[in-house]
């Protein structure tokens, strides 16, 4: 499946969804983890809350405004003891799919830094199973194909997430 065709079924997914509820269901693509603790990534590396948000300042500085405002609003969440992340919460009780890109860590040229992001993707894919275990109609999947851009690098699997969802919420 192409990126236009790709495009064409998560128009079709909005269009479908929204008449329902405007949160009738979840596809997490590769999200940050918000359950992630100070002391998880002090368990990983004494370096590993730096390095997450060092991450942030790597991205380039020319992205549209809704994106810059999103990572800056990310930012605001990484600070300090990360209390703030933990208070963002996913919903419950509606339908779940949880998408976690663990090849994001097989690009890093760096065999050290690449070790610290296999502990907190480790991190990561037992925290977000939870979401998906929490609903009734959950699935969780971790792909090693591609990156943070897992809609991008492969397209099929994104699809069927947001199909799993949507028939999902079409039976209720």
């Amino acid at each position: 499946m192409n990126q236009g065709q790709v495009r064409r079924v998560v128009q079709a997914c909005a269009i479908a969804v929204t008449p329902i509820c405007l949160c009738a269901a979840l596809v997490y693509l590769d999200v940050p983890d918000t359950d992630l603790t100070v002391a998880d990534l002090n368990g990983v590396d004494p370096g590993g809350l730096r390095l997450l948000r060092s991450e942030l300042d790597s991205l380039p500085s020319d992205l549209p405004v809704g994106m810059r405002a999103e990572l800056d609003n990310i930012r605001q969440l990484l600070a300090g003891d990360l209390t703030q992340l933990n208070a963002v919460r996913p919903p419950a009780g509606i339908p779940a799919a949880v998408l976690v890109a663990a090849g994001k860590v097989d690009q890093i040229p760096d065999p050290v830094e690449r070790a610290i992001r296999r502990g907190i993707i480790g991190i990561q894919i037992r925290h977000e199973q939870e979401w998906a275990l929490s609903s009734s109609e959950g699935l969780f999947v971790v792909t090693r194909r591609g990156g943070h851009n897992v809609h991008h690098d492969n397209p099929d699997l994104a699809v069927s997430a947001i199909r799993h969802v949507l028939t999902t919420v079409a039976v209720k």
